[in-house]
């Protein structure tokens, strides 16, 4: 009867510890000071998960999981809200119109997108963006209000 193969995991088990692999998206292999237990296998990929889902997301700082890894040091907090938002509109402006892409830089550099622009991604909520709505100046005309989100000259 033929061997089946072990259950991919992404925690690689070692004689006297275990190591997370995350090398799917680019950032290598990170080892725990743990006994090769079936509970501690099961901590780790738990932990792998919750990682490689922080990594998704954008949210993901290497120090937070594993402080005394030497990666740690060089590992950035995270992309804030105003990263992201720079990233996305070198994407779409390939796609978008010239008027279009020009309004999505407008209200990127605006002077109330800038309350938000420094937020971690992590930490950023709803309640972020009613503040940063609230603070426009309330207008029934709708070019009155995009003027209002446009950078200050």
């Amino acid at each position: 009867m033929a061997r089946r193969p072990a259950k991919l995991t992404g925690v690689i088990v070692r004689d006297a510890c275990l190591q997370i692999d995350r090398r799917i998206y680019g950032f290598g292999k990170e080892g725990l000071e743990l006994a090769p237990t079936p509970a501690n296998i099961a901590y780790a990929q738990r932990l792998r998960n919750e990682i490689l889902g922080k990594i998704k997301r954008g949210t993901f700082a290497l120090a937070e999981y594993l402080p005394t890894s030497p990666r740690a040091a060089n590992d950035s907090p995270g992309l804030t809200v105003g990263d992201l938002a720079r990233e996305w509109l070198k994407v779409k402006k390939a796609t978008a119109k010239h008027s279009t892409a020009h309004h999505y830089e407008q209200t990127i550099t605006s002077k109330h997108f800038a309350a938000v622009d420094e937020i971690l991604l992590g930490q950023f909520g709803f309640q972020h963006l009613l503040d940063a709505h609230r603070s426009c100046p309330r207008t029934q005309d709708l070019q009155q209000h995009r003027l209002c989100l446009a950078a200050d000259p």
